[in-house]
């Protein structure tokens, strides 16, 4: 811009960037991030005298970039969200904060800033998306928004039927809803007995009632737990009977 201004009263103007050029007014294309220092050197025709003047200028290749790792995908584990993928950022200031790194939980409305990794516990079922904010050293900004999907199966689970004369089989029918496929299970019954069986069977040899758990774990490894308090009893027999008279002839008749 200065040289605009005095272009006319000199007779060469240098320019160096690295390369030099003679050119009043270049344009220089820039390969590489970095710090260059331009040098205008001007040479005035009548006098000889010569003048420089230097200024720095930042070329940046800013990219946002990110990895959500460490426990698996599911919902209420904390996950690590690291930016150290990203290229060419330095610190900004957010909210009274000198941050580099601006992340955003968009289904939770949640913004926090960090000069490193952060941890997130996922609390939300289904699709979360993130987002990473970075800045270079020109004001530049770059976002990148990733999408992670969070599992929970919902275990759910049917008795046959409630109430059962010693000794009793009760049956059990799996009833999970999961958007992954379920690859274990693992039943209490309340007695101390287990099973590992997707729709068990189970004999009941003392009298009361019982809580019956159902855990499932789905093919990502996410697991869920359901108990249902006193859904089958175990009950003795009542057998008992009454009669109108209990002194009679023979010949007499007995109502019962």
């Amino acid at each position: 811009e200065d040289s605009m201004d005095i272009s006319r009263t000199f007779s060469l103007i240098g320019w160096t960037t690295p390369e030099v050029t003679n050119i009043e007014n270049p344009i220089h294309h820039y390969t590489q991030s970095g710090n260059y220092t331009v040098k205008l050197t001007a040479t005035n025709s009548t006098t000889g005298c010569q003048y420089q003047y230097n200024r720095e200028i930042y070329v940046r290749n800013l990219k946002s970039d990110f990895s959500i790792s460490g426990a698996l995908p599911c919902r209420g584990n904390t996950l690590t969200l690291d930016g150290t993928a990203s290229q060419d950022i330095s610190p900004f200031t957010h909210q009274g904060q000198t941050i580099q790194y601006l992340w955003r939980i968009e289904e939770e409305n949640r913004t926090v800033g960090s000069q490193n990794a952060v941890t997130h516990r996922f609390m939300r079922k289904g699709i979360n998306t993130v987002s990473l904010i970075v800045r270079d050293a020109n004001g530049c900004r770059d976002t990148l928004r990733k999408t992670i999907t969070i599992h929970e199966p919902a275990p759910e689970f049917e008795a046959d039927y409630k109430l059962g004369c010693m000794p009793v089989t009760f049956g059990f029918t799996d009833k999970t809803i999961s958007e992954q496929p379920i690859t274990n299970w693992l039943w209490t019954f309340g007695d101390g007995n287990t099973s590992s069986m997707q729709n068990p069977t189970h004999d009941y040899v003392s009298f009361g009632g019982y809580n019956v758990s159902l855990e499932v774990t789905d093919a990502i490894g996410c697991k869920n737990k359901i108990t249902k308090n006193q859904v089958v009893q175990a009950i003795f027999p009542d057998a008992t009977f009454s009669a109108d008279k209990t002194e009679l002839c023979i010949g007499e008749t007995i109502r019962f």
